[in-house]
C-alpha cells in the first residue's frame, strides 16, 4: 500500500485546522496521569452514567448481609487491619444490589475508597481485568489528593508500568505511595472500602485469580488498612483460590447468599413493596381485585423464587407492564407449572423464563431463535465483528432480513427481559444475564427447544456468515467494503465448528444479488478450510 504523505511546517487559514512544526502521524506520548486515565473505566464506577439504574436492595432487605458487611468494616477500623470479604452465590441472588447498596452507605460515611463492578454485558472496557488497578489508583487520588503526585511519579520513572503485572502495578501505584503518604502524614485516611463486584464476569479466568492473588499479597504491606469486598459468583477456580493461601489467611469474612436464613424474607417484603407500588401508581390500578395480590400469592412466589432475587424482581417487572392488565398478568405467572426443583437451583426463574418463550407465535419461532443466536454471538468473546455484529435493532433487523421496525414487534413478549431503547440505533440491553446461561444450557432450555427454539453459538455464527455471503459478489461496493465482506464471512464460518451445514446454506440456498462462478465459491470453500485447519476447529 502506499504511504501517504507527510506534512511539515503547515499553516491553513480560513477557520480550518492549523498545524505547524511536525509529522502529522507523529502525536506525542501519554504522560503520567493521562497514561492512567487512559487505562482507567469510568462505567465500572459506582455512581457512573453507563450504570444510571443499578440494582439496589428494598429498604428493609438484605439488613443482615448488610450488617455482616458493615461489621466487618468497623472491626478493621477498630484494629487498623486490611482484609478481604467474599461474598458470593449463585445467578440471580442480588450479589451486585447489595454491593451497590453497602458502597453507597459507606459513600455517605465517607469510608468508600473505590469501586469497579464488572460486566460482561456492558462495553467492553468493563469486563478486563487490566484495566482494574489503575480505575482504584484513579478512585483513591481523587479521594486523597495527597496520594497524586507520588502516583504520576511512580508512572514517569516507569512509562511501561501499566503494562506490567498486576502484583507491580498495585505495588507501585497503592501500596508504595500509601507508605510513603504515611510516613509523611502519620495518621489514618478515611475511606476504607474497596468494591470489586462481578468477579467472574472478568473477561480471562486467570485474571480473575490474578486480581484477587494481586490484592490478597499486598494487604499485609499496607500502610494504612482497606477493607477489600470482593463479590462473586461460586465459579470452581475462584472457590479453590479463596482455599489457598495467600487467599486463605486475608479473608477475614465469608458470606454464602445461598445459605441465607433471611433471604425468604426479604424476598417476601421485597413482593409486598413491588405490589404496593402496583396498587399505587399502575395506570390500570383501579381494575384491580381487592385485595391485592390475592390471598397465597406471595407466599407461592416467595416458594418459587428459591431464594433468589431475580425471580421476584422479573416477576414484579412483568407485573407492572403499564401496557398490560396487572392482574392478567399475574394470572400468567401463577399458570406455570414448573417442573420439579431437585437438581435444578433454578428451576423456578427457568419456568417464568419458559413461559415467556411460549408466547411467541409458531410462526415467528424461527426468527426468534436466530435473533437470540445472534444475541448469544454478540455476547461471546468471538464474536469477530463487533462494529457492525451490535445489539442495536437497526443492525439485528439487518442481520436478521427484517424491514424496520418489525424487531420491536417480534420481542414484545420479552419486554420483561430486554430493554428496548426508543432510537433504534441504541443497543438492546439484557435486564438478567442468567437469560444467557439459560439459553446456553441445554438441560435448563430443554422445554423452549422442544418447541423449536433451538438457540446456539453455532446458529449465530451461522446467521451472521450467510448474511456477509449475500454481500460478497456485488462488484458495485467499494473495495474495501468487500474484503471486510470476506473476512467476516470466513471469520464466522470458522467459529461455527461444523461447515457442513453453514456451506449447504451458503452455496445452495442463499440467494445472492449476483451469481458467483462455481471456482469462485470452491474458492471460498478452501479459505475457509484452511481458516478452519488453522483454528484447529475442523
Amino acid at each position: 500500500m502506499r504511504a501517504g504523505p507527510n506534512f511539515n511546517n503547515v499553516a491553513i487559514t480560513g477557520g480550518e485546522l492549523t498545524f505547524v512544526g511536525g509529522n502529522i502521524n507523529n502525536a506525542p506520548p501519554l504522560k503520567g496521569l493521562d497514561l492512567m486515565l487512559s487505562q482507567c473505566t469510568p462505567g465500572a464506577l459506582l455512581n457512573s452514567k453507563e450504570r444510571s439504574d443499578p440494582p439496589r436492595c428494598a429498604d428493609e432487605t438484605r439488613t443482615a448481609i448488610l450488617n455482616s458487611l458493615l461489621r466487618w468494616i468497623s472491626s478493621n477500623i477498630a484494629s487498623n487491619v486490611a482484609s478481604i470479604a467474599w461474598l458470593h452465590g449463585p445467578a440471580g441472588g442480588g450479589k451486585t444490589a447489595i454491593a451497590q447498596t453497602l458502597g453507597e452507605q459507606c459513600q455517605k460515611k465517607g469510608l468508600l475508597a473505590a469501586t469497579f463492578f464488572f460486566s460482561r454485558t456492558d462495553s467492553e472496557d468493563r469486563s478486563d481485568g487490566d484495566r482494574v488497578i489503575s480505575t482504584i489508583a484513579a478512585e483513591l487520588i481523587r479521594l486523597i489528593p495527597e496520594l497524586k503526585p507520588l502516583v504520576i511519579k511512580a508512572i514517569d520513572d516507569d512509562p511501561f508500568l501499566l503494562s506490567k503485572v498486576m502484583e507491580e502495578q498495585l505495588y507501585e501505584l497503592m501500596v508504595k505511595p500509601l507508605r510513603t503518604l504515611a510516613q509523611a502524614r502519620g495518621k489514618e485516611l478515611g475511606p476504607r472500602l474497596v468494591v470489586i463486584d462481578a468477579l467472574d464476569e472478568c473477561n480471562d479466568m486467570d485474571a480473575q485469580v490474578d486480581l484477587i492473588k494481586t490484592i490478597a499479597n499486598a494487604v499485609p504491606q499496607l500502610a494504612f488498612p482497606f477493607c477489600f469486598l470482593i463479590v462473586s459468583r461460586p465459579e470452581s477456580h475462584i472457590v479453590d483460590a479463596f482455599a489457598r493461601e495467600p487467599l486463605q489467611s486475608t479473608t477475614t469474612l465469608r458470606l454464602d447468599l445461598s445459605k441465607d436464613t433471611s433471604a425468604d424474607a426479604d424476598i417476601q417484603l421485597f413482593l409486598e413493596l413491588g405490589f404496593e407500588d402496583i396498587l399505587s401508581h399502575h395506570r390500570h390500578r383501579r381494575l384491580l381485585p381487592s385485595p391485592w395480590p390475592p390471598v397465597g400469592v406471595i407466599p407461592a412466589l416467595v416458594k418459587q423464587s428459591s431464594r433468589q432475587f431475580i425471580y421476584p424482581s422479573t416477576v414484579i417487572k412483568y407485573v407492572r407492564d403499564p401496557k398490560h392488565h396487572p392482574f392478567r398478568r399475574l394470572q400468567d405467572i401463577l399458570g406455570l407449572s414448573p417442573s420439579s426443583s431437585k437438581g435444578r437451583p433454578f428451576a423456578g426463574l427457568d419456568s417464568l423464563y419458559t413461559f415467556i418463550f411460549s408466547r411467541v407465535e409458531n410462526d415467528n419461532i424461527e426468527v426468534i431463535t436466530r435473533f437470540f443466536s445472534l444475541l448469544l454471538v454478540i455476547k461471546s468473546t468471538q464474536n469477530p465483528d463487533r462494529v457492525n455484529l451490535r445489539p442495536a435493532a437497526t443492525q439485528l433487523e439487518e442481520f436478521l432480513e427484517l424491514d424496520s421496525g418489525d424487531l420491536y414487534f417480534l420481542l414484545d413478549p420479552f419486554l420483561s427481559l430486554l430493554s428496548m431503547p426508543e432510537d433504534p440505533s441504541h443497543d438492546i440491553e439484557i435486564f438478567h444475564i442468567s437469560l444467557l446461561d439459560f439459553l446456553l444450557d441445554t438441560n435448563r432450555s430443554f422445554d423452549i427447544r422442544r418447541r423449536g427454539f433451538n438457540i446456539s453459538l453455532p446458529l449465530g455464527h451461522t446467521v451472521a456468515a450467510i448474511y456477509w455471503w449475500r454481500r460478497l459478489p456485488d462488484p458495485d461496493r467499494p473495495q474495501g467494503t468487500r474484503i471486510t465482506s470476506h473476512f467476516h464471512f470466513i471469520q464466522h464460518c470458522s467459529l461455527v465448528g461444523r461447515l457442513s451445514e453453514t456451506l449447504y446454506q451458503c452455496i445452495t440456498c442463499a440467494e445472492l444479488p449476483r451469481p458467483m462462478e462455481p471456482l469462485q465459491k470452491l474458492w471460498y470453500m478452501w479459505r475457509i478450510l484452511c481458516n478452519m485447519l488453522l483454528t484447529r476447529q475442523v
